[in-house]
């Protein structure tokens, strides 16, 4: 009985991408088969491509285009590139779930994308060197498929996956400006902060002097929100209260309305 013979894989061509061509990527694949006189429009079974929008847009993605030609090929999304984003999304999920909640303030929120821009640039680096610690699903593919752990990934997937972290990294930049999020330290624990760190000039210091000797205001403090606790001291320090809810009002996400929404909805059903 002969044994069948192991498939082979071959690059056909490269060539040269053109912007003023629209759209250049079909066009580029269309001259090409018809140079080698290949009837691809019948015999074109397949198509894997990266998930790029070139290559999926609805109307002129390349895997559109080529669909209009070849109705019957399959298309589909190269399975690394899926598990490489599947893992950005991952982590983007992560700090969407951290920052909704009716005890969120846009300190918080801040502080949580601060953290992951600061992270992108860190994995972006290790992305460059090889480690995919980061992206555990993309590893465990690798490491399945009997990919080395210190080979690096094919260059257009690395790069792709870089200009992601890149694209996320600016997007995130500017939602917030670091100079109208100056939150003072007291604000978030009156009790813990140091006093001395706060300027002779500020009439805010006497007050949380004063606040920091009620022992019964502490045992309060560590028992509720801190809007609640913040709320509960505006007759006694409204100078303090009017500055720390000045901090904790604004809305950080929609999550509230949304909520609001959804119990409307439910109410009217």
């Amino acid at each position: 009985m002969r044994k069948p013979k192991p498939s082979k894989k071959s690059l056909y061509f490269v060539n040269h991408l053109y912007k003023q061509q629209r759209p250049p990527i079909f066009l580029k694949f269309q001259s090409f088969f018809a140079m080698q006189n290949f009837d691809w429009k019948k015999k074109l079974g397949s198509l894997c491509t990266d998930g790029a929008p070139a290559m999926l847009g609805n109307k002129l993605g390349f895997a559109a285009l080529v669909k209009k030609k070849a109705p019957n090929v399959t298309v589909t999304h190269c399975f690394l590139h899926q598990h490489a984003l599947a893992d950005i999304f991952g982590h983007m999920n992560e700090v969407n779930l951290s920052i909704q909640g009716p005890e969120v303030y846009i300190m918080d929120v801040a502080e949580r994308l601060q953290a992951l821009l600061d992270k992108l640039g860190l994995w972006k680096r290790r992305l460059e060197g090889g480690n995919y610690v980061n992206f555990s699903m993309l590893e465990e593919v690798l490491l399945h498929d009997g990919v080395e752990r210190n080979k690096p990934l094919s260059a257009s997937l690395q790069i792709e996956m870089c200009e992601h972290l890149d694209t996320l990294q600016n997007s995130f930049t500017g939602y917030f400006s670091s100079r109208d999020l100056k939150v003072e330290i007291w604000i978030r624990n009156h009790f813990s902060t140091d006093v001395n760190s706060i300027d002779d000039s500020d009439l805010a210091k006497d007050d949380i002097i004063d606040l920091r000797t009620k022992e019964m205001l502490h045992c309060e403090f560590n028992s509720k929100s801190l809007g609640e606790s913040w709320c509960s001291l505006t007759q006694v320090y409204p100078r303090l209260a009017k500055r720390a809810m000045k901090a904790l009002i604004p809305f950080a996400t929609t999550y509230l309305c949304e909520s609001g929404f959804s119990g409307l909805v439910n109410i009217k059903t």
